[in-house]
């Protein structure tokens, strides 16, 4: 089975969308942050950091902070480089270019 291009199928949505929730192929901001409720809920009260593996532009980091979560360390992942660009500008949180699916992670 072979996978999907992610570059060009990104690429493609923030051509046709910018650098918003529906360039990352979400329908809204607030399906986007529909997600990040649940993620959050899952969350124990003690978490300290938590890897966003597939972070695209890091929206969650703003989003954790809006809840007051703003003591939880942030590392991003993404696999194209304009979503780490974009995710350190906005995050300013360590964000690292890799392939979770073929890059070694440790």
């Amino acid at each position: 089975m072979s996978r999907i291009n992610n570059k060009q199928f990104y690429h493609n949505a923030v051509e046709e969308h910018g650098l918003s929730p529906q360039g990352l192929c979400w329908h809204s901001r607030d399906s986007q942050e529909i997600r990040f409720d649940q993620l959050v809920s899952l969350l124990p009260l003690d978490t300290a950091s938590i890897v966003d593996a597939g972070c695209g532009f890091g929206d969650l980091y703003p989003y954790l902070c809006t809840q007051g979560k703003n003591s939880i360390g942030y590392t991003g992942l993404d696999a194209l480089e304009m979503m780490v660009r974009e995710a350190s500008r906005r995050t300013g949180q360590p964000i690292y270019q890799c392939d979770i699916l073929s890059d070694s992670l440790v």
